[in-house]
């Protein structure tokens, strides 16, 4: 897989900190010791590899390794463990909040990801606390949030994203942030499925309080799917993430419902690249009919269109009307059910002037058929 700054998988250096962090023994040391070798401890470290050290310094310290950079290591892992535990406190008043307004909610990445794989609060650096609700209790979730110190992010856009979007950003006056769902990822915008995640969600404890969380299968394909889209700031903790997920025994994926969903949802080609990769870089143990059933899955061309956009732009800012217009198109696509190239784009039109709000929108509609055509 080809690397940039923003590639959703890993660089080469990245690489090297994750098998320092999970490979046994004299590999990983072995990676360790090359990472130092071509690293830079005070320059070189990105933000990406940062929130890897935790997980690394686990490792060598199972290992015994003796380095001069350990006790560092050290205090970024007590420091995640400190960090994870005010927002778990956090989680639990949110839930608490929540919950008395008889507003069903679930746990989405980092939270449950710790107490049910990692089950160490100082493995997995978090910046914010991620919850679902259903689509029809987002506004009022929204409007209870802002009764009680919740500022949205980007208020202008709630009537658009609560009708296109998957999510909205929220917070308080310290400046602490929730990212509040009503999908938990573009593809699954069809309101027939919105109960899909839920139906086989599990049970989980944050602060004393009991909530649910997505399955192991539902959480894996989150993980991929979101994890595989281009970041300013690199987005490779998909990688740790799902091989917690798949190397535990406590809650073992279930590979059919992970194929059924991957195909249900078009994300073929993110399953596959991402499953892959974990098996030729990882060894990670995936059933090898597993790998044959996704990489037999033909993808359409919206597919590949909208893997191609996540791979190069994803969630990165535009700064360009030809990015922007292409941004919009792909997000249009991920949601619209791919029914047939007319309704495809006459459905187009219409989500371009509900973006505009009416204004502007003839413009930008010029443009992407512009691009359209120059781009076949």
């Amino acid at each position: 897989m080809q690397q940039s700054a923003c590639n959703p998988f890993p660089s080469p250096g990245q690489e090297l900190l994750l098998k320092a962090a999970f490979f046994e023994k004299e590999p990983a040391r072995e990676a360790w010791a090359e990472w130092r070798k071509t690293t830079d401890f005070e320059l070189d470290v990105d933000s990406g590899s940062q929130k890897l050290l935790p997980l690394v310094y686990q490792n060598l310290l199972r290992h015994q390794v003796d380095d001069p950079v350990i006790p560092r290591l050290k205090g970024m892992y007590r420091k995640t463990w400190s960090n994870n535990h005010f927002l778990f406190y956090l989680t639990g008043n949110l839930l608490t909040l929540l919950q008395k307004a008889g507003i069903p909610v679930m746990l989405l990445k980092g939270v449950p990801l710790t107490l049910l794989y990692y089950r160490n609060h100082a493995l997995r650096p978090m910046s914010d606390v991620d919850l679902m609700v259903p689509h029809a209790h987002a506004e009022p979730a929204i409007e209870l949030l802002g009764k009680n110190g919740w500022s949205l992010r980007n208020p202008s856009q709630l009537r658009f994203l609560l009708k296109y979007g998957r999510s909205t950003d929220l917070a308080d006056r310290d400046q602490n942030e929730i990212d509040l769902h009503w999908h938990p990822i573009f593809e699954a915008y069809d309101e027939k499925t919105g109960s899909v995640f839920w139906d086989r969600a599990v049970s989980v404890e944050v602060s004393g309080m009991q909530t649910k969380t997505m399955c192991s299968a539902d959480m894996l394909l989150h993980v991929i799917v979101h994890g595989l889209r281009s970041n300013n700031e690199p987005p490779v903790r998909w990688v740790p993430d799902s091989l917690m997920i798949i190397r535990q025994d406590r809650y073992p994926v279930d590979w059919a419902r992970l194929t059924e969903l991957t195909s249900r949802y078009s994300v073929s080609l993110q399953m596959k690249a991402a499953l892959n990769y974990l098996c030729g870089t990882f060894d990670t143990p995936i059933p090898e009919c597993v790998i044959d059933r996704i990489n037999g899955i033909k993808p359409k061309w919206a597919d590949r269109i909208v893997c191609r956009h996540a791979f190069a732009f994803g969630d990165r800012a535009v700064h360009t009307f030809r990015q922007r217009v292409y941004k919009i198109y792909v997000n249009y696509i991920r949601q619209s059910g791919r029914k047939g190239v007319f309704r495809l784009h006459f459905g187009f039109v219409r989500y371009v002037y509900a973006l505009s709000s009416g204004r502007f929108w003839p413009a930008l509609i010029y443009k992407y058929f512009r691009l359209l055509l120059t781009n076949r």
